[in-house]
């Protein structure tokens, strides 16, 4: 049914040879009623018309995984014989197919791993007197930078010595670029941590990324991972033996303690004693100094 101006109802609207059909977002229901649209396009009076383009709400299969809402290439085949043009929404990426399926992405990303992805609008030129009849040239808008950075843990060696290593490293990934627009970053810590994950400060962690982008929004994911020790066990160790290897391979784990985790597990083990013993707390302090020192 052509458009209706008065009434605002309609599926087209013809416009100097060119028809524009359009179908409203059906969500998850599209693929039940497609068949049917389909075939009303087919079937609709075409005298005249050089050139026909179909709007849809709707995306292609397998071009973003876990996308909802989607229509195969098979369900879209049957447009092929009355379509020129089949211009998509819905997904957010960049991407076009066999000459007559385009999709041209979201203006602006809208989630942090959109940022990658190509995306604008298209100009379209139609000529009918050519085969193909349209020419369409996507026009990429200045968008917001996306930043997705990974930096690897293992090779530090304590806390001050990652935060020392981060700032040269957000500088070299992403320089300053000519855009007036704040950045969104995304920061993935990775690798063994070569110390306690309670002294790893994630809060200090986004301060140095914001002082390095002024970004709009900053996403700190922690995928760090603990050292790893296995405990060797001898059928002749004696409990307390097996305590003391425990405690040690525990802060060998910290390369900050690893060179005196021998001493470190001694003193543990004494106030462990202490503590057991019912010794007041001054007299712990002073086991304590003594052994410091």
């Amino acid at each position: 049914m052509p458009w209706d101006a008065d009434k605002r109802r309609g599926s087209y609207i013809d416009l100097n040879g060119v028809r524009i059909f359009g179908v409203q977002y059906l969500g998850a229901s599209l693929p039940k009623f497609f068949a049917t649209i389909t075939d009303q396009v087919a079937d609709s009076e075409s005298a005249g018309i050089d050139h026909t383009i179909f709007l849809l709400h709707a995306g292609l299969e397998g071009e973003v995984p876990g996308a909802v809402d989607t229509l195969t290439h098979n369900q879209i085949a049957p447009l092929r014989g009355s379509v020129d043009y089949l211009a998509l929404g819905h997904v957010h990426k960049n991407y076009e197919h066999d000459g007559w399926i385009y999709n041209p992405g979201a203006l602006e990303a809208c989630g942090i791993e959109e940022g990658p992805w190509k995306r604008g609008f298209y100009h379209v030129q139609i000529d009918t007197m050519h085969n193909p009849k349209h020419q369409a040239h996507l026009i990429e808008n200045t968008r917001r930078p996306f930043y997705r950075l990974a930096f690897g843990v293992d090779s530090t060696t304590c806390p001050h010595d990652l935060y020392d290593r981060l700032p040269p490293y957000l500088a070299e990934q992403a320089p300053a670029q000519n855009n007036s627009k704040k950045p969104v970053v995304e920061l993935r810590l990775h690798g063994v941590l070569p110390f306690d994950h309670a002294d790893l400060d994630l809060e200090h962690v986004r301060t140095l990324v914001e002082q390095a982008y002024q970004p709009l929004h900053v996403r700190i994911k922690n995928d760090t991972r603990a050292t790893e020790f296995a405990v060797q066990v001898t059928q002749d160790v004696s409990h307390e033996e097996l305590e003391r290897n425990v405690l040690r391979d525990l802060i060998e784990r910290d390369t900050r303690y690893r060179p005196e985790a021998e001493h470190w597990a001694t003193l543990m083990m004494q106030v462990k004693e202490l503590a057991l013993a019912h010794s007041t707390p001054e007299q712990i302090v002073e086991v304590l100094c003594s052994l410091q020192s």
